[in-house]
């Protein structure tokens, strides 16, 4: 496979440094020298008011539409290819993305869960990471913040954000059309129209996006695929501009996604005892426990499962044997309407925000023949939010921006695991269980929880140049955050009406069912100085902290679960931001320090029976790294980008729960040494892109882009069983167009060589597998778009 790897790379490479030769001569060359176009400057937001990306003193990277296009990016979880140290990890359904930047996130999967990463669309806070699928259509513009972002972004931005511009209406009457058609039966179609609907004022723009594909694994049972897709998203924008000084914006959304859930990988951990036999029955009934597989045998596929399964087709991520497909219904909705008022020179804005989510989700957890584990998630929740801003005009010696913001959220959960279905009649014997209940095992789990937040903010951010060529940044932000949250767990037989209320596992705690209020400081002092019209050196000091709460997992045990503390992290960073040769070269560089105190980290902790969902607080944990990217475009039409990330991450104190001994005392693993979840020490990505200029206004356009990241652990435990290895994944695209008539045809191809490479591992150790999660399979195809 590595062989192959550096084959194709070494081959694409090679065509596209002698396709410049084929396409002019020597001479033609010579003449061009100085007329090389330069890169286009990107304007961003990120500091709440429009600037060049060169010219803020944050490390970004700042993705525009046509940039998305020419690489083909589709779904929210591809920008990773084109962003040092980003790491997207998905487990269970395309609605569960989980979000890493400098190896700061979290991966836990429940619904009430805050990510350490922050999601915005059009200036948006998004809580649900769910909603995150649909907004990823007629963008202007992707910028991704590294780094807390305490001040103007507020709580759960330790790692960073992630701002999704969408295209505005506009006043001349235009749009697009995009279709694709590829490998799987994929079709995808995506469009806008946008201009004036009344006097010279009232501006609209509807778009959509609608994507379909049939399954990429085959079920064996059946030989049919499943893991099929299909959504869509609708957005209508209306602008209300009377004036240079107001205007109105209205923004209305919605998506449904109907697809199947993810099929996994049961990757069993128990040597075989005979061929049918159940290694958990067996274990019991001699009065011992199950034995495990050497490492290298689980990897090989030669184990089996709590039941005695084994996936016999030597570990095909796009094959399984399934009893049941597990089906995923998401819906979004939601509507926002911005405000913009010029006062003189001071600009006062005003964004009003309502989401709505709802997902049901039957899953076949456990991706095999039988009824070993199957859960049922349905979780509902919706979001308010206000924020008022006033900032001055900016570009003056003195610049400054106040303003307060207001959250509520409410979340309702109702989730199913019916376990060990299977073999319950024997258990039940075995184990002397009346009424087909049995603690420890907790045949089905009927989880109920409801979650209510709170939060209220004020803050200021102000610049001011000290001298000539340096300008000192202090930024501050007040958050007070109360939550709020109930939870029972049944435990029940179907068939039976009995509910187990006096059994201690019960999860009506008060650990569970209780408040938590926070209040926190945070912010950032930056100072910057420009030692050239293009070259700006910054050094900051920020601290940003990510919501406590509540565990969202369903528990079995009263000592197993608690409430957890808010995460506080203090980044020191120095970064260099240059320009060069008339825009023709653009360098980025930074160094980081991150000091973690009560780092949450999530893990599933086998207890006997059940794995019990734990968050639990690391006391202390350190991040650093240093990260670049440069882009450069040597001659006409000929451009270069390369990014790369270097991270070293140590859990520095932390205690982990690890289960109960046989007297029902908690225990507990030192983990003070290693990696964090979601950390590779090292992520590469590139990008080459060659326009030939054909006459007649034609562009012939191919281009490539690669992403490599080293190998990464799924747990804090940092098992050689739960980790990827480091892997390669490679993109080529070749489209011709006219920029005059505006249309574009383009044929794709991703994962164009084949890496198989998962997205989670999930310890299922009581049930007897390992849950893997693969992405997506190569696939081929064309596009065609135009403009109007």
């Amino acid at each position: 496979m590595k062989l192959k790897l550096q084959f194709s790379l070494a081959t694409v490479v090679s065509a596209f440094l002698v396709m410049p030769a084929f396409a002019e001569t020597t001479s033609q060359r010579e003449e061009q020298t100085d007329s090389v176009t330069p890169m286009d400057e990107i304007i961003v937001t990120a500091n709440r008011r429009s600037e060049r990306a060169q010219d803020v003193p944050v490390s970004i990277t700042a993705l525009a539409v046509d940039d998305l296009r020419e690489m083909g990016i589709q779904s929210s979880t591809q920008l990773q290819s084109q962003v040092p140290n980003l790491v997207f990890n998905q487990s269970y359904a395309a609605s569960n993305p989980q979000i890493f930047i400098r190896g700061v996130g979290v991966n836990d999967f429940n619904s009430n869960a805050s990510t350490a990463v922050g999601i915005y669309v059009d200036e948006v806070y998004l809580s649900s990471p769910s909603a995150l699928q649909f907004q990823l259509y007629d963008l202007e513009r992707v910028e991704v913040l590294r780094g807390p972002q305490g001040t103007l972004y507020g709580r759960n931005t330790t790692g960073g954000a992630i701002n999704f511009l969408t295209a505005r209406p506009t006043r001349e009457f235009s749009g697009f059309v995009s279709a694709r058609y590829g490998r799987f039966d994929e079709f995808s179609f995506e469009g806008a129209i946008s201009g004036l609907i009344a006097d010279d004022a009232v501006m609209a723009r509807l778009s959509g996006i609608y994507n379909r594909r049939d399954g990429t694994v085959r079920n064996r049972l059946t030989g049919k695929r499943v893991n099929n897709r299909d959504n869509w998203g609708l957005r209508g924008q209306l602008l209300v501009e009377p004036s240079d000084g107001y205007s109105l914006l209205l923004n209305v959304h919605a998506g449904r996604n109907t697809s199947q859930a993810t099929q996994y990988q049961d990757r069993g951990i128990f040597q075989p005892v005979a061929p049918g036999v159940s290694p958990i029955l067996a274990a019991i009934a001699s009065g011992t426990t199950p034995n495990r597989c050497a490492l290298a045998d689980i990897r090989t596929f030669n184990c089996v499962d709590g039941i005695g399964y084994r996936d016999n087709d030597s570990g095909n991520p796009y094959s399984g044997e399934y009893n049941r497909v597990g089906n995923e219904t998401l819906e979004t909705y939601g509507l926002s309407g911005t405000i913009n008022l010029d006062l003189g020179g001071p600009r006062l804005t005003a964004i009003t925000a309502y989401e709505d989510v709802k997902l049901d989700r039957d899953d076949n957890t456990d991706g095999n023949p039988a009824r070993l584990l199957e859960i049922r998630w349905r979780n509902q929740s919706w979001q308010f939010s206000q924020e008022l801003r006033l900032a001055s005009e900016g570009g003056q010696q003195f610049n400054w921006i106040v303003g307060g913001y207001y959250f509520t959220e409410r979340t309702r959960s109702q989730n199913d695991y019916d376990t060990f279905r299977d073999l319950r009649p024997t258990l039940e014997t075995a184990l002397g269980a009346p009424g087909g209940f049995v603690p420890g095992f907790a045949f089905f789990a009927e989880q109920r929880y409801r979650q209510q937040v709170d939060a209220l903010a004020a803050f200021a951010q102000v610049d001011y140049a000290l001298a000539d060529k340096l300008k000192l940044t202090l930024g501050l932000r007040y958050t007070n955050e109360k939550r709020r949250f109930t939870q029972t767990v049944d435990f029940v037989e179907p068939g039976f009406t009995i509910s187990v209320v006096d059994y201690p596992g019960r999860a009506t705690i008060a650990g569970d069912n209780g408040r938590r209020k926070v209040n926190r400081v945070t912010g950032s002092v930056t100072m910057d100085y420009r030692f050239a019209d293009d070259v700006l050196g910054y050094a900051t000091v920020a601290r940003g902290f990510k919501s406590g709460g509540f565990n969202g997992g369903v528990v079995f045990r009263d000592a197993a679960v608690l409430s957890f503390r808010p995460e506080t992290l203090t980044s020191y960073e120095v970064g260099l931001k240059s320009t060069w040769l008339d825009r023709k070269l653009r360098t980025n560089l930074s160094a980081f320090y991150y000091d973690y105190k009560n780092l949450q980290v999530f893990t599933l902790v086998n207890t006997g029976g059940v794995p019990t969902q734990i968050i639990d607080n690391a006391p202390k944990a350190r991040v650093y790294g240093i990260e670049g990217d440069v882009a450069v475009v040597p001659v006409p039409d000929l451009t270069f980008t390369v990014g790369v990330g270097i991270l070293n991450s140590r859990l520095v104190r932390y205690q982990a729960f690890t289960g109960f001994d046989p007297g029902g005392n908690a225990t507990f693993a030192n983990r003070a040494g290693n990696r964090l979840v979601g950390a590779p020490e090292l992520t590469l990505n590139g990008s080459i892109s060659y326009s030939l200029q054909l006459g007649d206004g034609l562009t012939l356009t191919p281009s490539m882009d690669a992403r490599y990241q080293g190998s990464a652990f799924f747990d804090t435990a940092n098992n050689p069983r739960l980790a990827q290895q480091n892997y390669s994944v490679i993109n080529a695209r070749i489209t011709i167009g006219s920029e005059v008539s505006g249309w574009k045809i383009a044929a794709f191809g991703r994962n164009i060589t084949n890496t198989r490479y998962l997205t989670a591992i999930f310890d299922l150790a009581d049930f007897g597998f390992d849950q893997l999660t693969y992405g997506d399979r190569p696939t081929f195809g064309i596009e065609a778009s135009i403009k109007f």
